[in-house]
């Protein structure tokens, strides 16, 4: 505000300053006098005469010219710009929210993130977020170890670091589940489950099977890795059912790699191994990559690599599975199948031990096993008495193998 009023007084002299020019020009110099008139002669003198004549006055000069008219002054200088303004002061930061904080995950990674409606919530483990969510919720794994067993008594999505992404291909960073000694490492069991999704996983050590599903209505179980490195207990890697488990279960297990699920006292030797005895007595029990055992099941098991298994996948009770596009080798047997409700179609068997495909005792062999363009190792098709020719896989009777693939399945 002082600054203000200085600008006006500045203005207000330099206008003064320019009327006092326009009034005083400088004064004209003063006209120089006239000549005086010379005196006149005096005349003689007379004799006693009279006296002389005074002579003329001279004439007075004339007035000097009137001096000219002053210039007017020079306007006054231009008032100088005020100050620049003081900088408005600098607003206040907003308050931090109020929420906890979440805590950090275990081994030095973010913990699993819950997600429900949109909001993302940090748990220090898997199973913790499991017990907080609503059913229906998605939780996402990022990648790292977690040493746990999980179970999931609801409709829940577990979504791994490769979830969307085949076991088979590329992968980044694993989301890892050890279950140690664990009899199951993810089971699922709730006859009010009606929709579980497992995608994205490793899932190693456990004592009995990577991961089991019964009571539950749908499953989605897709781009796992699953393995163990213990044997004492006849492991499975996928089971979908359970002994006295009479629900039917849909739903897809695609893109997965199953492997590692043998029991250290199998022996492959026993004549009919799957059905037989141990020399010394005593079940020779198998363990299965996949095994389903669910009855009346209706599920689509295709894109799997399934290897270094006792049984590759085992399709037992009255399962109408679809098994197609599966690469399975180098297991004891490649398929059983306890009936002939499943069909077994493009997939690539070879280099399973004993049989590529084998129907079991343990069941009616009634009707005919749909085992059709199918690669079995070999362009002169599987091993069979109706095709002597034949040096790919070996087939049980009671087996359609008909119009064989010449070369693998890409």
């Amino acid at each position: 505000m002082k600054k203000g009023r200085l600008l006006i007084l500045a203005i207000t002299f330099v206008a003064v300053v320019g009327l006092l020019g326009a009034c005083a020009g400088d004064i004209g110099p003063v006209g120089s006098v006239g000549p005086q008139g010379t005196v006149g002669e005096q005349g003689p003198q007379g004799e006693d005469g009279s006296q002389g004549l005074t002579g003329e006055a001279g004439l007075q000069g004339e007035p000097g010219l009137e001096g000219s008219q002053g210039l007017p002054g020079a306007d006054g200088a231009d008032g100088s710009d005020g100050a620049p303004g003081t900088p408005g002061a600098t607003g206040a930061i907003g308050a931090t929210g109020g929420g906890p904080r979440g805590t950090q995950g275990i081994q030095g990674i973010p913990g699993p993130q819950g997600i429900v409606s949109g909001i993302v919530i940090s748990f220090t483990t898997i199973q913790a977020a499991i017990d907080a969510a609503s059913p229906g919720a998605t939780i996402t794994i990022p990648a790292g170890i977690y040493y746990e067993q999980l179970v999931i008594n609801k409709s829940l999505t577990l979504l791994g670091a490769n979830a969307g992404v085949p076991a088979t291909g590329i992968r980044s960073s694993e989301s890892i589940i050890d279950a140690g000694t664990a009899l199951v490492a993810v089971l699922v069991d709730n006859v009010a489950v009606e929709s579980v999704v497992i995608d994205g996983f490793t899932i190693s050590n456990f004592g009995k099977a990577g991961i089991v599903v019964k009571n539950v209505l749908a499953v989605q179980i897709d781009n796992n890795i699953v393995s163990t490195t213990i044997h004492t207990a006849a492991p499975n890697g996928i089971q979908i059912g359970y002994v006295m488990d009479l629900t039917a279960t849909t739903g897809t297990i695609r893109g997965n790699r199953v492997s590692d699920s043998t029991w250290y006292l199998y022996d492959s030797d026993v004549p009919d191994a799957y059905e037989g005895e141990l020399p010394g007595g005593g079940t020779n029990w198998t363990g299965s990559g996949i095994l389903v055992i669910a009855p009346n099941s209706e599920l689509a098991i295709s894109h799997n690599e399934v290897f270094g298994n006792d049984v590759g996948l085992d399709i037992e009770a009255g399962s109408l599975t679809i098994l197609s596009d599966n690469d399975v080798h180098d297991n004891s047997y490649g398929f059983i199948l306890w009936n002939a409700d499943s069909s077994i179609n493009f997939n690539n068997i070879y280099g399973n031990g004993l049989f590529g495909v084998y129907r079991t005792t343990q069941a009616p062999l009634t009707g005919t096993l749909d085992a059709t363009n199918n690669w079995w190792g070999d362009a002169s098709g599987p091993s069979h008495a109706s095709n002597p020719s034949g040096t790919g896989g070996a087939v049980t009777d009671n087996v359609n193998f008909a119009d064989w693939l010449v070369a693998p399945n890409p």
